[in-house]
């Protein structure tokens, strides 16, 4: 039985986006492969390495990594003066971690490589799937590729943006002075692995710099067009009232609630029945929380949940809450799930171009807004309008036919067939 490596940044129970995409993915492959998935540990106490339905995860970690969980957690758990203290140092912390990668001559975390590495050498695997983000997992799989025979085989997952980054590199000048040293990283992934597998933000991207690649790139859709769990467990919340859903990450720079927590404060001010329940971690959390405090009977702060709670209040919710990036290239994979429900999704987007609108025109479904301040008021009276409106179930089978590359099984084909091109539509109409 061959062996597999899967590189993600986060995965179960905390999972991140490219955790969860490459977990529906091993679902597909678990039978037939040997699978070790090596992710970033998410507590000081969890298991370095334990079986989890029919694979293994090994977590990794860094002294940086470990340094930012207890500051976070002694922000949590304290109060006063000892909460205040934590936050200066947290704060510090940050600021240390900005600068070295403001300073450094590549974004790139090579503590984490050699982690991702010193597990790669003790699991010898056939093939290596490294997700991007994070990029450090590419690199580990390459050095690894280097240090053996050279049979193994790289497939990278490109979900998330390197060079081109609008967030990764914390300052555009910063991106533009690294740019082309970390074109050249990308150069190496793509003459050193056996085949990439890529997401539409790269597709631009990589039809311009690496034209001459492109008879091993094949595009895929978030692997996220999954049918609905019939027996997963819902989250009961209070009768009386319409429950409002958002999972995933807040950033007051890439995801900004700011606009869409006046929405939803001037419907509670309005008397709606309606109660929107974050499932959220990110900078721009005390934002909720402070929205929790004024509305308490309307908006609910529940923090950082993991992946089963947090799926579990979106099979509970009646309506589902989408937050646009302000970095438009990136599409936010949480838009899929959402879909796969079938229930009504409210969509807040920044810019007419959000890639999420295009998706969401398949989906009947939908309310999108606008995040203008000259049409607040215009806005507050349509998602009213929405609320009250008859909603019927999306079924899955019109769904899964708008999205056939975004289903699980389509991924494993691409990582595992011998001849992709029978089976996945090879790029050669590479964007440029």
């Amino acid at each position: 039985m061959k062996k597999i490596a899967v590189l993600v940044s986060q995965y179960y129970p905390y999972s991140s986006p490219n955790g969860k995409c490459l977990g529906n993915v091993i679902v597909q492959l678990e039978e037939k492969y040997d699978i070790t998935v090596i992710a970033g540990k998410y507590a000081d106490d969890s298991p370095e390495c334990e079986a989890y339905r029919r694979h293994r995860i090994c977590r990794i970690d860094t002294p940086v990594a470990a340094e930012r969980r207890r500051l976070e957690n002694a922000v949590r758990r304290n109060h006063g003066g000892k909460k205040f203290s934590a936050k200066a140092a947290l704060f510090l912390h940050r600021g240390r971690r900005f600068l070295k990668t403001i300073f450094s001559k590549t974004s790139v975390n090579q503590q984490l490589v050699r982690e991702y590495g010193r597990v790669l050498e003790k699991i010898n695997p056939d093939i290596v799937v490294p997700a991007c983000f994070p990029f450090e997992a590419i690199l580990a799989a390459l050095e690894y590729k280097k240090r053996t025979s050279g049979s193994v085989r790289i497939i990278p997952y490109l979900l998330d943006q390197f060079a081109a980054s609008a967030n990764l590199h914390r300052l555009d000048v910063n991106r533009r002075l690294k740019w082309k040293r970390h074109l050249a990283l990308e150069r190496l992934m793509m003459a050193e692995s056996y085949r990439i597998l890529y997401s539409a933000c790269w597709q631009k991207h990589l039809g311009y710099w690496f034209p001459e690649y492109q008879n091993k790139c094949f595009l895929f859709d978030f692997p996220l067009i999954c049918a609905p769990d019939e027996g997963r467990e819902r989250m009961k919340f209070a009768e009386g009232s319409r429950h409002l859903i958002y999972t995933g990450m807040l950033d007051r720079k890439v995801r900004n609630p700011r606009y869409v927590l006046s929405v939803l404060e001037e419907l509670a001010h309005r008397g709606i029945q309606l109660q929107t329940h974050f499932f959220t971690l990110g900078n721009a959390t005390g934002m909720v929380a402070g929205a929790a405090e004024r509305w308490p009977a309307h908006i609910v702060f529940h923090g950082q949940v993991p992946t089963e709670t947090a799926a579990a209040a979106v099979a509970g919710g009646d309506f589902l809450l989408s937050v646009g990036n302000r970095d438009i290239v990136q599409i936010p994979s949480k838009i899929y799930e959402y879909i796969c429900t079938g229930k009504p999704i409210i969509h807040f987007y920044t810019a007419p171009q959000d890639p999420v609108l295009e998706i969401l025109s398949h989906y009947p479904g939908a309310c999108c807004l606008s995040q203008k301040s000259e049409e607040f008021q215009e806005n507050c009276n349509r998602l009213c309008a929405f609320l009250d409106a008859p909603h019927c179930p999306v079924p899955f089978a019109e769904i899964e036919k708008y999205f056939l590359q975004g289903k699980p099984a389509y991924s494993a084909e691409l990582i595992c067939n011998e001849n992709p091109q029978e089976y996945g539509k090879n790029q050669a109409d590479f964007e440029k």
